[in-house]
């Protein structure tokens, strides 16, 4: 056999095919092309993925949506990193450096894990992984428990007037959340998840806590 006697089989999808479908597929467009739900969400606002397959999927997806329904399938695109670990190696099980995830639940909390995964992403950006962030999520989530251990057991006299420096804390701590609140919602509408996070760890730790409670 030589190579002109080779040729490609022409029954055979692209190995894409049924996932750059997924915007249109989901809502049952591509054989009800006019029904109520891909109406309704069709195109949605944003989607989740790796840089590694713009052109694998996100493209694909985009030019099937002007191709079946005329409009694009989503109007942002947020791409998330890769996870590699401290020494910037991508995580593998050949390398046996991606971590246990059930078993840093068990030792940080849920919670921890997701403050910790969170505060190490950047939008765009690699995730360098560091079991110390997870410890550091979990200690968040107990300064939070604590606070509320302590103001919970506090009485409170309706009859005894404010003093003045009280008066004086409450407003300044209100200003500072109004404008941390300002901050999260900018920095939630350009997809900075991460800096948002840190906007409300700096509050509670530093502002409302004062880094006293443990």
């Amino acid at each position: 056999m030589s190579l002109k006697d080779l040729k490609q089989d022409e029954d055979v999808l692209d190995t894409w095919f049924s996932s750059w479908l997924w915007p249109i597929s989901v809502f049952d467009g591509i054989r009800h092309p006019d029904n109520s739900d891909i109406n309704y969400y069709y195109p949605t606002d944003v989607l989740i993925t790796a840089p590694d397959i713009l052109f694998f999927w996100v493209a694909r997806m985009i030019i099937a949506g002007y191709e079946y329904k005329h409009d694009k399938p989503f109007d942002s695109v947020y791409l998330t990193g890769m996870v590699r670990d401290k020494q910037k190696r991508k995580m593998s099980k050949s390398l046996g450096n991606s971590p246990e995830p059930i078993e840093l639940i068990k030792k940080y909390g849920a919670d921890g894990v997701r403050v910790g995964m969170l505060l190490c992403s950047p939008a765009g950006n690699d995730l360098l992984f560091d079991e110390s962030l997870t410890e550091q999520g979990r200690n968040f989530g107990n300064k939070i428990w604590n606070a509320f251990r302590l103001i919970e057991h506090w009485k409170v006299d309706d009859k005894l007037a404010q003093p003045a420096y009280a008066q004086a804390s409450v407003l300044w701590f209100e200003n500072q959340l109004n404008k941390t609140l300002a901050e999260i919602d900018d920095q939630f509408n350009n997809y900075r998840v991460s800096e948002a996070l840190m906007s409300v760890y700096k509050l509670f730790w530093d502002e409302f806590s004062g880094g006293t409670l443990r």
